[in-house]
Formats: structure tokens, sequence, C-alpha cells
């Protein structure tokens, strides 16, 4: 990683690629929750990231699952804007055609509608954290558990067209992924990328390129990528001006909640969908009828 600029990256779960039984909730849309009263099927949603863009980059996300691992398949992954994100039954979607590539809980990848085993099944009832590395220059997806780098599970992406997306479905109900720990990392291939890189990263801001005692071209070159790195990957603001790589999304989209209701933090949606334990005798009969 030391001939790579590393940076935040800066994306969304998408309001518009998902399924009716996912909801998303606050102010970065990063936390969802799949079939938030039942399940009958399985649910996904798309990450509103083209990761093949052209660049020569690593795109690294981790999806947290803060309170259990259970049901038919949950799943991590990544796929083209024609991967299904419902079904009206209980399936491993990632991986179900050509179109996309996933690891289920079950600790076995799929794509093309065939599986192979890849790790150990995760633990379930136990949170666990997800990471995934898509590197554009090998055309590889690697995957992590809690740290752990279980290792690279698909090869040749570099060679699919169609722009790619992360992804992750369900059919657990009553389950929560959130989105975290976004990182980019470029390459720099040329000497000149790596001369900028060891400049940049030794700058505590972009104001200070004005002080080196360079020519004004050079100068300008390290400003003028300092401003596209900040511009990419502004995680504080979203603007008119923000990447390509994000697909722009509407701010009044239609959702299943009112916004002051999705706005909310970790434990009041862990209040509003209780954890099994914390359940009457009621609802746990409810919840052997009608989750898988």
């Amino acid at each position: 990683m030391d001939s790579m600029f590393c940076k935040p990256d800066n994306w969304t779960w998408s309001c518009k690629a998902r399924s009716k039984e996912v909801r998303i909730f606050g102010k970065e849309r990063r936390r969802i929750i799949f079939h938030p009263h039942w399940s009958n099927g399985t649910a996904g949603v798309r990450g509103n990231r083209v990761l093949n863009s052209g660049r020569q980059e690593c795109i690294y996300w981790e999806v947290r699952l803060p309170d259990r691992v259970f049901g038919t398949s949950m799943m991590f992954g990544i796929g083209t804007a024609r991967s299904r994100l419902q079904a009206s039954i209980f399936t491993n979607l990632i991986g179900e055609d050509d179109q996309s590539w996933g690891l289920s809980h079950k600790g076995l990848i799929w794509h093309n509608g065939v599986s192979t085993k890849f790790c150990r099944p995760f633990r379930e009832n136990i949170k666990t954290t997800i990471g995934l590395l898509y590197d554009s220059c090998q055309g590889t997806l690697t995957y992590y558990k809690d740290g752990v780098k279980l290792g690279v599970a698909f090869r040749g992406l570099n060679q699919v067209s169609c722009p790619l997306y992360p992804l992750v479905t369900s059919t657990a109900a009553k389950t929560v992924m959130i989105l975290c720990n976004l990182k980019v990392a470029y390459y720099c291939s040329t000497l000149k990328e790596r001369c900028r890189f060891v400049i940049l990263k030794s700058l505590s801001k972009s104001q200070d390129i004005a002080q080196l005692p360079l020519p004004i071209q050079l100068r300008e070159y390290l400003n003028h990528q300092s401003e596209l790195n900040n511009n990419v990957n502004n995680n504080n603001v979203h603007t008119d001006n923000q990447s390509p790589l994000i697909e722009p999304e509407l701010n009044d989209v239609d959702m299943d909640e009112p916004r002051h209701l999705r706005e909310i933090n970790e434990n009041i949606l862990i209040r509003i969908y209780p954890m099994p334990d914390q359940w009457s005798p009621s609802q746990l009969q409810d919840h052997r009828l009608v989750i898988n």
C-alpha cells in the first residue's frame, strides 16, 4: 500500500435500487433493516457506488451486523444493475446468475448459480463485520471477517463491461446491516504519481501546497490532484459536483417512513425492532412461524 493514495470514500445504500422489504435509516442512508415485520422471501439493496469506473483503484467497505446472523441466507457481494433485489422464496440471491458475485453466511461463494466452499459458516446469533475489497486493476474481490482476511473469492472481474455495484441481501427478518469504514486507494503507477502521493501525504492541508519551493507548474499539478481527491471523497456534504462514480439520489425520495422517523440512531432502531431475547412468548411463536 506504500504506492497507493488512500482516502475515505463516500457512498450510500440506494433508495431507488432496493427491495420494498428493505428500509433505510439515518441521514447518511447507511443503516438498513430487512423484512421489518416478517419474512416471506429474499430482499436486497444496491450501493450507489460504481466499482469498475475505469480508474486504477482499490475500493474497500464493511458491512456490520450489530445484532445477529441467522436464516437461510445473508449475502454480501457485488453485481450489475440487472441483479435481482427481490425474490418470493428463501434463496441465495447474489450469484444466482452471471450478473452477480457473493458470499453467504453459510461460507459459500456464489456465481452463475454455482456455489463453492470458501470459508467456515458464520456463527449464528453472534454480531460480526464483513469487509469487501474490490481491486479494479487485479479484477479481484477479497473478503474479510472481523478484520481477518478470508482470501480472494473472485477473479477476472476487470473483464466485466457493465457497471458493478455493492450488494447485500437477506432472507432473515428484523436484521440490521450498517455500511461503514469506506475507503478508496488509488494506484500510483508512475514515478510522477508516486512523488505526488508522497508530497500530499506529508502535508497537513492543501493550502500548504502554495508554500512548497517548487515550480508553479508542479504546485498547480499538486493542487489540482488534491482538489480532485477532496471532491471524490468528501464525507460531509453531497454537492451537485460530486463524483460521477456515485449515482445521484433524490433528496425527497419516497421512503417507507417519514424523514423524521428515518433519522434515528441505532439504539432507537433496535427498540423499534427488538431482538429475539426481548420478545414475548407469543412473538417468539410468530418468529418460528414466519422467519426462515
